[in-house]
């Protein structure tokens, strides 16, 4: 199974939760996502696979939540979102 989830503490968590259930149930669980997001499953034993790496390099992240901090109205949750994507 594959799970996609942005490198937000609050997404990881509850689908680790799952994905060690699902893997304790016998099945094979891989997240998706940026670069950066690979120490964050690592230490919750989660396998990871980087996808994306052309569009958002190691490093990218801290960029991403650096804008976040200080987006306004719908028009900067609209950048963050393209950033994300």
């Amino acid at each position: 199974l594959a799970f996609v989830a942005p490198p937000f503490l609050g997404h990881i968590n509850p689908m680790a939760a799952l994905a060690r259930e699902l893997v304790q149930r016998g099945h094979r669980a891989t997240f998706l996502g940026i670069r950066d997001a690979e120490p964050i499953l690592a230490a919750r034993g989660l396998a990871f696979r980087a996808v994306g790496e052309a569009s958002h390099p190691p490093g990218s992240l801290a960029g991403i939540l650096r804008r976040m901090a200080s987006i306004t109205g719908l028009v900067g949750l609209g950048g963050i979102l393209r950033d994300m994507s």
